[in-house]
């Protein structure tokens, strides 16, 4: 008799941890890890390649696409964007620095459509100076869609806005007033 109380104690107690209302589970971010790598400026002997970490493909005007500024940089063989699953998103190769822009407006075409999905990317750039020097530059750029709740690091952020022609400048403003506020 006493084994078969024990064994009914032991059901009851199992019982109670199992009816335990389940927990939430916490997703990270989108945004996780997103400005987590410093805005790239890179520069040598009269080239140079100014590489924001942040954009927001909104459609306001403001930032809307990722873009690499440079300067007596000729010709780019490689510019890739992958994703978080390391699935090429974007990729242009063999032009012209001069003529055309190294930029990249947050399409991608993983649903059969051109959608625009907000989260870190990882970029990939080659290019050559005018002096013939090659170079290889990687790092993460993030997509805010402006209507998420964005991670507290969100002032590590640097956009195109906040580039002044000699390097990024943290003190001037996004100008993303609709989108962080």
């Amino acid at each position: 008799m006493k084994s078969t109380h024990l064994y009914l104690l032991i059901f009851i107690a199992l019982s109670l941890f199992a009816c335990k209302e389940d927990e939430p589970v916490v997703r990270p971010s989108i945004y996780t890890g997103c400005c987590e790598i410093a805005a790239t400026e890179y520069v040598t002997n009269n080239a140079s390649v100014f590489i924001p970490n942040a954009f927001t493909p909104n459609g306001d005007g403001v930032n809307d696409v990722f873009r690499i500024t440079s300067i007596n940089v000729d010709f780019i063989p490689k510019f890739e964007i992958r994703d978080q699953q390391d699935e090429v998103v974007f990729s242009r190769i063999n032009f012209s620095a001069y003529f055309d822009d190294i930029t990249w407006d947050g399409k991608i075409n993983h649903f059969g459509n051109e959608a625009i999905v907000g989260g870190v990317y990882f970029y990939e750039l080659e290019f050559f100076t005018i002096y013939g020097m090659n170079q290889k530059l990687e790092g993460s750029v993030c997509a805010f869609l402006c209507d998420e709740t964005f991670p507290e690091d969100v002032e590590d952020c640097l956009f195109s806005t906040q580039f002044d022609g000699t390097g990024f400048d943290p003190n001037i403003g996004a100008q993303e007033g609709n989108c962080f506020n």
